[in-house]
Formats: C-alpha cells, structure tokens, sequence
C-alpha cells in the first residue's frame, strides 16, 4: 500500500527539521573538542611545540610537568629514578684485612672511604675512622653477598655470620627497631669446604635514631683449621626515602 503524497511530504517536513535540530549539538561538539585540543597544546613546553602526535613530552629541568599558565606544579610525588643513593662494594680489594675491612675485634668494620658510589646527590661525609656522616632521615638498605671462605675449612651451615648497618650510636650489630640486620638461621649441616659457601641478603628500612654516623659490618667468623675468616663479595646500598 503506497503513503499519499500529502504524508510523505510531512514525514520530509519532519526529518528535515530533526537534522536542523542537531546542527547546534554537533557545533557544540566542535567547538568542546577544538577547546581540549587548545588546552593540550598550552600544557606542552613552548620548546616543544611542533612534535608530532605520539612523541613523548619531556618534563622541565626539575623533572615536573609546567601547569598550564607556564609554571610549575609542585607537591608531586617524586619520580622513580632520582632517589639519592649511595653503594659501597664489599670484598673491595684496598679494603685492610685482605677485602673485609678494619679489624673491630669479634667484627669487620667496612671503611666508606673505599668502594664508594654515590647517585643524585647523595650527601655524605667520611670520618676518620671509616665511617660516614650522613643526613637524618629514612634510608632503604638493600644489598646481596657471597660468603666466600679463602680456605678449605669446616663450617656450619648456614654460615653463622651477623651482618648488620646503622646510623645510630648502638654499636655492632645494633637493635632490631634502629638498625638494618641479617642474622644466621640456626645452622643444620656441618661441611668442609673452600669457595663460595653461602649468599645473604640484607633488606630493610633504617630510621634515623642518634647522630647520622652511618657503619656497616659483619660478625668475624674464623675457620676453626685454618684461622682464616669469611670474608663477603657484593653491594649494599642505601637508599633515601624520607
């Protein structure tokens, strides 16, 4: 059954005002979408308009985004990969005592004069007794050794060596809630043996609990033949997170 021609005309009449209708809604669309892409384009950095779509924006000298009006914003969280850190190599051959560092007794002092790397601007002084002056704060320590014995020898396994690090006046090996420590597992096996004998690794958070006098050693363990001690081969860092 075909529509009479006055009804067709009034279904036209109808959709062209429908379309008419929509003309402003898909202006405004335009006009929402060009203002986002001003907007874009006044957050990048006037060296680096004209990059083309995909490049990477470089953030300023101090590694923050510039805030619309050209200034910069502050109060942001700090980027991955500016922390300061400082990492001081243990078994570094000019350490005294054959790499382990200055003879404290039942331990081995390491000496921050020796082996030492700083990053970011870590800020550190040394003393002259092989320990360091650092900043108070919070410092993550994380570090990993070989335990590594010069001689044929018996030992105990795991090997029975405290290593511990601080910044407070508590001397080796310190306490648990202000210095970072590894301390052996209860031993379980005795073997005669040379070489590399064990890995340890040391990982937690030091506060700032006395004058900023940083240390760092482990417990001397002596071969019971040979009277040669372990000695360890590795990095321990540290790293400032507040």
């Amino acid at each position: 059954m075909s529509t009479p021609p006055s009804s067709l005309s009034t279904a036209l009449a109808a959709l062209s005002d429908s379309i008419t209708g929509l003309a402003p809604g898909i202006r405004s669309i335009a006009q929402t979408a060009s203002n986002a892409q001003a907007t874009a384009s006044a957050a990048i950095p006037k060296a680096q308009m004209g990059t083309a779509p995909g490049d990477v924006v470089v953030l300023d000298d101090n590694g923050q985004l510039p805030a619309l009006d050209g200034s910069q914003l502050l109060n942001l969280p700090q980027p991955h990969g500016i922390l300061p850190v400082l990492a001081i190599e243990l078994g570094h051959s000019q350490q005294a005592n054959g790499g382990r560092g200055i003879d404290m007794g039942n331990w081995f002092q390491l000496d921050f004069r020796i082996g030492v790397n700083t990053f970011n601007g870590f800020a550190f002084q040394t003393n002259s007794d092989g320990s360091a002056t650092i900043a108070g704060g919070v410092y993550l320590v994380a570090g990993g050794v070989r335990i590594i014995a010069d001689s044929t020898d018996t030992w105990q396994l795991p090997t029975q060596m405290t290593i511990a690090t601080g910044q407070s006046s508590y001397p080796f090996p310190g306490i648990y809630q202000y210095d970072a420590q590894r301390l052996p597992d209860y031993p379980v096996a005795s073997v005669s043996a040379g070489g590399v004998i064990g890995f340890a690794t040391l990982c937690n958070v030091m506060p700032s609990w006395g004058d900023g006098k940083l240390w760092l050693g482990f417990s001397k363990v002596i071969g019971p033949s040979t009277q040669t001690p372990l000695r360890l081969q590795g990095y321990m860092t540290y790293t400032k997170i507040g």
